[in-house]
């Protein structure tokens, strides 16, 4: 048992993995084939980490079965994968879980309680990943945008609260044989049905001196900070609260303590929706960044368009 979780099945496109992985973290069993776990009437979650191809086909699989499902970001790659994945978890009503840990960071939820509208701003140096990287294979991986950028999008939805409208996307790759979509230069600007505005700047090609993420939102009368979820502070009128502890917290423990009590019937999931709009948001990003062009918050691209 750890951290309320009894590891029972693991299974992989390779049995050696699976088999591998199941002597390294206690699994019951290991399997070749994701059906050997799927039709198992023992399991309280399924945990899906393959490559992100994968995620939404396995999700729906899943929640057909009727098992809550935790899944690593991103959701889906594109609109007939999320479509597949919300026609799923609406008709089993099951649990969905997705693995965008910055939103429960303790600092995070401090600044959920700020007024809204916001200006916000999210900082990110990244850093390259090597050109044959399966990131970087659009099929495979989707590119930064949807396999990395979901992350920061996802949390500046969370904290306005409010549906994402419009995405205008712009940026450049950091090798020039690297296909446009996917960029791993850029800036990604939501406009909010509230009139608040989130930008997300993600660089492969910053020095990493300033710390991987800053992010930073003004709300009607007050200011806040947060620096690689290690300190942050919350500024009101004239005086200034500081967050944060020894460590940096973003958000892992939080959220797994929240899987694991999903998964008991101990707690409520988080709405499914909120994710299905990031997600829109983050597929909105990567389209901009082709066209060139602002794109609406939608469920499905312009006619012709995929």
């Amino acid at each position: 048992m750890r951290a309320g979780f009894e590891p029972v099945a693991v299974a992989s496109a390779s049995g050696l993995s699976a088999e591998s992985a199941r002597r390294r973290f206690g699994f019951e069993t290991a399997h070749a084939r994701a059906e050997e776990i799927l039709s198992r009437d023992d399991l309280d979650l399924i945990a899906i980490a393959t490559r992100h191809d994968s995620h939404a086909e396995l999700v729906a699989r899943a929640l057909d079965a009727g098992l809550a499902v935790y899944v690593e970001k991103p959701l889906a790659l594109d609109w007939d994968q999320l479509a597949l994945v919300r026609d799923a978890q609406l008709r089993s009503g099951a649990s969905l879980l997705v693995g965008f840990n910055r939103r429960y960071a303790p600092m995070a939820t401090e600044l959920r309680r700020l007024p809204r509208p916001r200006l916000m701003a999210y900082r990110v140096n990244a850093g390259r990943l090597g050109r044959d990287h399966w990131l970087n294979d659009l099929a495979q991986g989707g590119g930064r945008v949807k396999g990395e950028g979901c992350h920061f999008i996802d949390f500046i939805c969370d904290q306005e609260g409010s549906d994402p409208l419009s995405v205008i996307a712009h940026g450049f790759p950091s090798e020039p044989e690297l296909p446009l979509a996917a960029t791993d230069n850029f800036s990604v600007q939501i406009t909010f049905a509230d009139g608040g505005v989130g930008t997300v700047h993600y660089a492969a090609d910053a020095p990493s001196g300033p710390g991987k993420e800053r992010f930073e939102t003004s709300a009607p009368g007050a200011y806040a900070v947060i620096d690689d979820f290690r300190s942050g502070g919350v500024w009101k009128g004239g005086r200034k609260r500081r967050l944060g502890g020894r460590r940096q917290d973003k958000g892992f423990s939080s959220h797994f303590e929240l899987i694991r009590d999903v998964a008991r019937g101990e707690a409520e999931p988080p709405a499914p929706e909120s994710f299905y709009l990031s997600t829109l948001a983050t597929l909105a990003a990567a389209r901009s960044l082709e066209t060139g062009r602002p794109e609406m918050v939608t469920e499905r691209p312009r006619a012709g368009e995929r």
